[in-house]
């Protein structure tokens, strides 16, 4: 049965009598491979284990900086880069900035700037790489 170029998915040969159930069922098979090689690959890149998300409740000062520590839960390796959103309905007018700083393997700072007390929820993510 000749196969495609690339990824090697088989197929029917203009010869080969018509068989869809088949074709179907080789085609789910190889394409499963296929996706479980890319996920073997994938996850030694980016292990699991070399990921944390979560979220803090920050309070802030009115139009001031206010800092929230933030713990991973587990040492990250390598270089950690942290990426963090708030929730809020009111960017750039109410809420004006979000960052992080104070990075480590295990944990980092995040601030908040913004002009009302409310308070915010900082998503975060933090991948070592």
């Amino acid at each position: 049965m000749p196969t495609t170029p690339v990824y090697a998915l088989r197929q029917q040969a203009l010869t080969d009598p018509p068989n869809g159930a088949t074709l179907g069922e080789y085609l789910a098979l190889d394409v499963e491979d296929e996706l479980a090689r890319i996920d073997a690959a994938a996850a030694l890149l980016f292990p699991i284990s070399s990921i944390a998300t979560g979220s803090v409740l920050i309070t802030p000062v009115a139009n001031a900086p206010t800092g929230g520590a933030v713990t991973f839960g587990k040492t990250l390796p390598g270089t950690v880069a942290v990426m963090a959103a708030a929730i809020t309905a009111f960017p750039g007018s109410t809420v004006l900035e979000v960052s992080v700083n104070a990075i480590t393997a295990t944990g980092c700072t995040l601030w908040i700037f913004r002009t009302t007390t409310t308070p915010t929820t900082v998503n975060w993510m933090a991948i070592g790489l």
